[in-house]
């Protein structure tokens, strides 16, 4: 891939710092977004931004600018009610597609909808290539080198957040969180998330936790089939996190709601995290593979959710650049491959946290 990447709500959150990130890795890329004088701000921010696109990627016809062998990075959430177009698009005429969801419809429509379209058209589809959900998924990739799949029984992860500051991103897609269905895997199938409680984690350094619905675990199922699958917050007295949304209920897909609740949101100023927030933003995650009575622990401590996320957008854009040869929908690990455990050990972010696995 030589020609600029588009990155779609280029003036948002998130994607500023993915365009400052590509800028250190001299990449360029195409503002696209529906405010021409937003863009233009970009485009004088960013001396890597070549060009701009004034369009509504939630509609067909002004997404036209997606040609074959495009390179589409959409920022632009919630991807529930904004990316299915987008998607379509890409996968139909050959264009390469990344975003930064944390939603799980979107991924487990894609499976559904786009994957044998995209192998053959030698496109990939990867979502979620950010701190929720890619850092697991690689997680995931380190301890499967260590287990057996056949013996997969259970996976798992918990998150533990030291801040609750969110980009406005972050905020509206929480607000829209149950307008569709939230999952998690049991019986060897996808189901619908109705209770958040989950059971005591096994050989962690914690005694309770409540499940969330993050597209680790549409990967999960998708890749390796297990029994049980869910994402977890982990909950302590002190948390700030503590209260984990209400997700315990199906979508009621109403878009005229969903649209009136992001127009209120939009006329209020939002600001997310400044640079000292982001970097004073701590967490760790742990990754459980439970294999026949085998508990294979993967854990990191690190800080600032946000530019993890921004770092491995970065990552994705330079293995576009390298040509892929594998294609379809595509978990973060399963597109990285080896260059995603080589950048796990290898970062400014997190470390590795040890502990003993039974």
């Amino acid at each position: 891939m030589t020609q600029p990447a588009y990155i779609i709500g280029a003036y948002g959150y998130t994607a500023q710092l993915v365009a400052a990130k590509m800028a250190e890795s001299n990449l360029e890329f195409i503002a696209v977004g529906r405010d021409q004088s937003n863009l233009a701000q970009v485009q004088q921010r960013f001396a890597n931004c070549v060009g701009l696109i004034v369009a509504d990627c939630q509609h067909a016809a002004e997404i036209d600018f997606v040609a074959k062998g495009a390179l589409v990075v959409n920022c632009a959430g919630p991807f529930n009610l904004f990316a299915p177009e987008l998607i379509s698009r890409c996968v139909a005429v050959g264009a390469h597609y990344i975003d930064i969801t944390g939603e799980q419809e979107i991924v487990r429509h894609s499976y559904e909808h786009h994957a044998a379209l995209a192998l053959q058209n030698e496109v990939c589809v990867v979502h979620s290539m950010a701190f929720e959900s890619a850092l697991t998924d690689l997680l995931i990739s380190r301890a499967l080198l260590k287990t057996d799949r056949k013996a997969l029984t259970a996976v798992n992860s918990y998150y533990k957040l030291g801040s609750q500051q969110m980009s406005p991103g972050t905020k509206l897609t929480m607000k829209l969180a149950n307008f569709a269905p939230n999952y998690i895997v049991q019986d060897q199938r996808l189901q619908p998330l109705l209770q958040q409680m989950a059971e005591v984690p096994q050989d962690l350094p914690f005694d309770a936790a409540r499940i969330v619905p993050y597209p680790e675990v549409i990967f999960a199922f998708e890749r390796l089939k297990p029994q049980r699958a869910a994402s977890h917050f982990v909950l302590e007295p002190d948390s700030n996190l503590a209260f984990a949304g209400n997700f315990a209920k199906m979508g009621t897909n109403n878009s005229a709601q969903q649209e009136a609740i992001v127009q209120r949101f939009k006329n209020v100023q939002h600001v997310g995290p400044d640079a000292a927030a982001r970097s004073a933003q701590d967490f760790e995650l742990y990754v459980s593979l439970l294999c026949a009575d085998k508990n294979y622990v993967e854990a990191i401590r690190g800080h600032n959710m946000y530019e993890i996320t921004a770092a491995l957008v970065v990552l994705a854009v330079q293995h576009f650049a390298a040509q892929p040869t594998h294609f379809g929908v595509l978990s973060p690990g399963q597109f990285l491959g080896q260059k995603g455990l080589d950048w796990l050990s290898n970062n400014p972010y997190f470390q590795f946290i040890s502990l003993k696995s039974n």
